[in-house]
């Protein structure tokens, strides 16, 4: 009979002979028929007890058939999720430099039915996070007892081969549980770095935008000057900076999303194989035969190493996941930097505007007639211009707007209403541009909420 994986067999062949040669012969055909047979046994752990095995009854083999035909459906379906989902992953993602999700730092004990032995399972083994395979050394307690140079166990004693092949089982099935451990953690990990992503990308969706309203307003107040024209350029390269990096940004999160859905998928997969390891398993049937011990504790192996591989698996995408909330923060920086160096450049623009102004000009425009011209019509519109926007946005115009005659002005901006106004006139006059609602007026509002209004280079304080 085919001998365990790559750990090394503890169960020898059985050796021919007519009674021998039966069992052989019932055992290779337990193999063919290996998916009837591990029902009949689960059937029998579950709901016999103590019972003969051919006193369970039909119904109750039926249903447990139909959990097990659920059970590989649902495993069919893992997998072709995963195939869909896996094509977002970047190429070498196993090569990735990011630390790997930890596993479980609390150590667990398992307790081996062979020699009565308590083993100390810890993330200190040579194996890193996998529980250490039971060795045929391990096994040897009698004289006749041998191991050959495959690893196998060798006894006279059936009963001894029986232990063997428990015990084994036992590392086995305590090795899918921690693999599902293991893989939930993973699973865990990666919808917190996809929902990091995801507001990184919402923080950088924000930046492009108000890096956007800056150039727009500098566009709005730039002369054909050749160096208006460069300052509009270079403003206009700040926003298209932002936008790529939103951009970057929301791809990051999109990837990250996609491998926290995979490193769910995973660790659903690996309970599921944890689960049908420990139910395919019951040391407590003395009556079991040897083939039916072998069937069993082949179908455990099995089950853990679809557990262990699908640990791998979601520890991968929670590693490719943490790769991708770093870009996506390092995307969403990139956006702030350049919505600050658009921001910067109507800060200059509105102090370089505000330098065009005599000094006898803003001397006027502090005393009453100053005063009541602002609030006239001809004020209003000149509030529009770029002289008079950069002027809003220095000392002065921010004293200016905590007035109640700026206070009205900022109302009637947000409001658009043609009917507000200082004078009649002024209904029919162009409206002046919503200054309180684009970049100038959040400037503004900022520093008001801050109580540090900004000083305009140049202006007499």
């Amino acid at each position: 009979m085919e001998e365990f994986g790559d750990s090394g067999s503890l169960i020898r062949p059985l050796s021919l002979g007519s009674a021998r040669g039966r069992k052989r012969a019932r055992e290779v055909a337990l193999v063919g028929f290996s998916f009837l047979a591990l029902v009949g046994t689960v059937a029998f752990v579950v709901l016999s007890g103590s019972q003969p095995h051919g006193s369970v009854h039909s119904q109750e083999i039926v249903e447990l058939l139909g959990e097990r035909q659920d059970l590989i459906r649902s495993r069919l379906q893992f997998q072709k999720d995963v195939q869909q989902v896996g094509s977002v992953l970047m190429k070498g993602l196993r090569d990735s430099e990011l630390p790997m999700v930890s596993g479980n730092r609390h150590s667990r004990i398992f307790h081996r039915i062979t020699k009565h032995r308590t083993v100390l399972d810890s993330d200190n083994s040579s194996a890193g996070n996998e529980t250490t395979p039971l060795s045929c050394e391990d096994l040897l307690q009698e004289d006749e007892d041998s191991c050959d140079s495959y690893g196998n166990f060798h006894s006279a004693d059936e009963n001894r081969r029986r232990r063997a092949v428990i015990a084994h089982a036992e590392v086995n099935k305590a090795r899918a549980y921690r693999a599902s451990q293991e893989a939930s953690e993973s699973s865990a990990s990666a919808h917190v770095s996809a929902s990091i992503a995801a507001k990184h990308a919402v923080a950088a969706r924000l930046a492009a935008e108000d890096a956007e309203k800056s150039y727009e307003t500098i566009a709005a107040r730039t002369s054909p000057s050749p160096d208006e024209q460069s300052l509009l350029r270079t403003a206009g390269q700040q926003a298209s900076s932002a936008k790529t990096a939103y951009s970057k940004a929301r791809s990051a999160a999109t990837e990250a999303e996609a491998s926290a859905a995979l490193a769910e998928r995973q660790s659903i997969a690996a309970e599921v194989a944890a689960q049908i390891a420990d139910a395919a398993f019951n040391t407590s049937e003395e009556d079991l035969t040897i083939q039916d011990v072998l069937l069993q504790a082949r179908t455990v192996q099995t089950e853990a190493d679809k557990a262990d591989s699908a640990r791998r698996t979601a520890s991968d995408a929670a590693a490719h996941a943490a790769l991708m909330q770093e870009m996506a923060e390092t995307a969403a920086d990139g956006a702030a930097s350049a919505q600050t160096a658009a921001g910067a450049f109507v800060g200059y623009q509105d102090a370089r505007a505000v330098r065009t102004l005599s000094p006898d000009l803003l001397r006027w425009m502090q005393s009453s007639d100053g005063l009541d011209w602002l609030d006239s019509c001809a004020g209003w519109q000149w509030l529009s211009t770029k002289e008079g926007a950069g002027w809003l946005g220095a000392y002065d115009g921010s004293h200016w707007l905590q007035t109640p005659h700026g206070a009205r002005f900022l109302q009637s901006q947000e409001a658009g209403s043609p009917g507000v106004g200082p004078a009649a006139g002024c209904r029919a006059a162009p409206r002046p541009q919503r200054w309180a609602v684009g970049p100038g007026g959040v400037a503004y509002a900022r520093r008001a909420a801050s109580a540090s209004p900004r000083v305009a280079e140049g202006l007499p304080t």
